[in-house]
């Protein structure tokens, strides 16, 4: 069976990702006798692989962009940037898409917050 030339690239992304985020679950450090890294900065780097993955491309396409500002226990501070920032409809797409695609994906995630201004 021929899959679309589309869907097998959003396949293979999708597993790209997955693998990413098992490699950041396996914490290569503390095998070599490192100390695990904190839970914070594992939360980070999986929340980041999510951004990249599921959200970015989105937002790319209308011009827009989302940083990660900072994580505290499972709470996480998000901004948006570029024409996202400026738009109408940024509390739909934070609450609609972000939140949900965030939740799907990393059901730990606590409060999801926006911050405003400048970085």
């Amino acid at each position: 069976m021929r899959l679309h030339f589309g869907l097998r690239r959003r396949l293979r992304r999708r597993a790209e990702g997955v693998l990413r985020f098992l490699h950041v679950l396996e914490a290569p450090a503390a095998a070599h006798g490192a100390p695990a890294p904190a839970a914070e900065s594992t939360l980070r780097a999986r929340v980041e692989v999510v951004l990249d993955d599921l959200i970015r491309p989105g937002l790319h396409a209308d011009g827009g962009d989302i940083e990660l500002v900072d994580v505290v226990g499972n709470d996480i501070t998000i901004r948006l940037v570029g024409a996202c920032r400026s738009c109408p409809s940024s509390a739909a797409t934070l609450s609609g898409g972000i939140d949900r695609l965030l939740r799907d994906e990393l059901p730990e995630i606590g409060a999801i917050h926006l911050a405003e201004g400048a970085p």
